[in-house]
């Protein structure tokens, strides 16, 4: 998956096709990176971290009830699922964001 953060798109690669994906910013972005970080609460007992914003993506890490998690502010909708998923800050991830499912957290704050 590769998210161009200047136009606010995203283009998922699923098998050999390509699918588009919205995109839904919460803050704006810059060309040397996110203007914004937001914070989270974890509202589900656990809930998955993946590598990509997909049901099926590969889970990296779990948080639990309580945990905080932080992200660069946006959030895109999977459409053949229709899930909405917030991408959140973390080192376990290739590029160093996973993906949440919006559901499973509570939006706190913002920086920046």
């Amino acid at each position: 998956m590769s998210i161009k953060r200047m136009g606010l798109t995203a283009v998922a690669v699923l098998g050999l096709g390509t699918a588009g994906i919205v995109v839904a910013p919460m803050a704006a972005a810059t060309e040397t990176g996110v203007a914004s970080t937001c914070g989270y609460r974890v509202l589900w007992g656990s809930s998955a971290v993946k590598e990509e914003a997909s049901p099926s993506a590969t889970i990296r890490k779990w948080k639990h009830q309580g945990d905080l998690v932080t992200g660069p502010c946006f959030e895109l909708r999977h459409p053949p699922s229709g899930t909405k998923w917030t991408a959140v800050f973390c080192t376990c991830a290739e590029d160093g964001i996973g993906w949440m499912n919006s559901v499973s957290i509570d939006y706190r704050w913002q920086e920046g």
